[in-house]
Parts: C-alpha cells; structure tokens; sequence
C-alpha cells in the first residue's frame, strides 16, 4: 500500500492545496499523482465559494425528502436551499431549524439513512400539513416534491413495515395470551410488604430467624413465608426471561 500525495494549483486564486490517496502501490500512487496535478484544479475553498454562488443564482428552493418508511407516523422534510441568512429569523419564525439531521437526498435510500451523501447543516422544517408550505411560499420558496417514483417505492416500504409490524404484534400477543399476567404475589406475602415499597430481593438469616429489607426497613418472616416468597420470586423471574425472549424475536 502507497500514499500518493499531489501538490495541485488552483485556476481561480493561485493557491496551492493538496490531494491523497492510497494505492495498491508506488508506480499506481505516481500515476495518480500526475493525473490529480493535471485535472484537480480547484482548492476546497473556491470549490465552497462557487457552490454557494450557484445556490445563490438559484433562488430560495424547498425540497421536500420524506423521512423513514419504517415510522409508524412518518415525517416529511423542507431542506431549504438558497441565499437563506437575510431571512433567517422569518425562517425560525415558522418553525424551522438549523441541523445536518434530515434525509441526505430523495429517493428510498436517503429517507434511510442509507445515502452515501454527507448532509451539511441547512435549515429544515418539518412539514404536517400544506399550511407550512404555504408559509414557505410566502417567503419567496419554490417548493419541490419528491418523484413519483420516489414517492411510490417509500409507501410500499412504509406499506411492508406496517404490515410486519401488525404481524408481528399478533404473535408477540399470542405468545403472551399463553403465559397470561405475571405471577401476582400471594396474600400472605402482601399482607407482609408494605405499600409503595421494594424488596431487594434478597433473603437474609437462617431456619427459624429469617428477614427481609422492604425499601430498606426490616422485616421478619417464618420459613414457609420464605419459601413462599423465593418460590413466587422464580416465577415470575421465569415470566420476565420469556416476556424478554418474545420481546427479542419481535424486534
């Protein structure tokens, strides 16, 4: 493996900057080298500058991106793109916010996070209903919605998760129709354990001389309240492991 470093020139202010890579050897590094002096031209400064020139040539865009399929109650997205500082307080003033957390770009892959594209901070708004793009076209956006193709594979996506979801439910109820409500502690342990407190679950003494701590204050029981209690205790530690077990296969 071979760091090819190039040393390249900007068109647009004369800087110098750099540009690497790795390759699987010294002549594939040299060639890259050469290639990248010869067609990287300019620095990540200029770059930024003209992007934002041409955004800015653009007009003030909202572009719609639907956020996860896999949501019960999903979100849609307004990017807002453009010369967005002059209204940036009438931005707010709507509802919106400024963060690199939304859908990177249309389709099914960025509302999964799943783009390749690295979001960069822009002001959002989330959109519930057409009173909210109203606002924004009020501010002088354009609005831009998602493609049909877009739109059409996130609600089968959204379609198949709810429909996994519903199946999944119904076993997970079946299974716990089958084991009914966790053991409920016996009268005679009630009658011992104070309201509003908790047993550390530990029991202390020995035959003929046994306590236990409810939220810290001490109290003595007889050998059969004991193996009453330590009995109830498994069962209804065996009813959380197997809730806990249905809970992991639904997930």
């Amino acid at each position: 493996m071979a760091k090819a470093v190039a040393t390249c020139t900007c068109k647009t202010c004369g800087e110098t900057f750099e540009k690497s890579v790795k390759r699987s050897s010294r002549r594939e590094a040299d060639n890259w080298i050469a290639f990248a002096v010869n067609n990287y031209d300019e620095c990540p400064a200029c770059y930024a500058k003209r992007k934002r020139e041409e955004e800015k040539d653009a007009g003030l865009r909202a572009i719609l991106r639907l956020g996860s399929p896999l949501d019960d109650e999903p979100v849609a997205y307004a990017v807002l793109f453009g010369d967005t500082y002059p209204i940036k307080d009438n931005i707010k003033s709507i509802g919106a916010y400024y963060t690199d957390n939304y859908p990177a770009d249309a389709g099914i892959l960025g509302s999964l996070g799943l783009s390749l594209a690295a979001p960069q901070k822009r002001w959002v708004l989330e959109i519930g209903d057409d009173k909210k793009l109203a606002e924004l076209e009020a501010l002088g956006f354009a609005i831009e919605c998602p493609s049909e193709t877009d739109i059409i594979m996130w609600r089968s996506a959204h379609e198949i998760e709810m429909k996994n979801k519903a199946e999944n439910d119904e076993i997970k109820n079946q299974a716990m129709d089958q084991i009914g409500e966790i053991p409920a502690w016996p009268d005679e342990i009630k009658a011992i354990w104070p309201a509003g407190t908790k047993w550390n679950g530990k029991v202390y003494g020995k035959p003929g001389n046994y306590n236990v701590y409810f939220s810290g204050d001490k109290v003595e029981i007889t050998d059969e309240q004991k193996e009453t209690l330590e009995k109830t205790q498994k069962k209804r530690e065996r009813w959380r492991e197997f809730k806990k077990s249905v809970d992991n296969i639904m997930q």
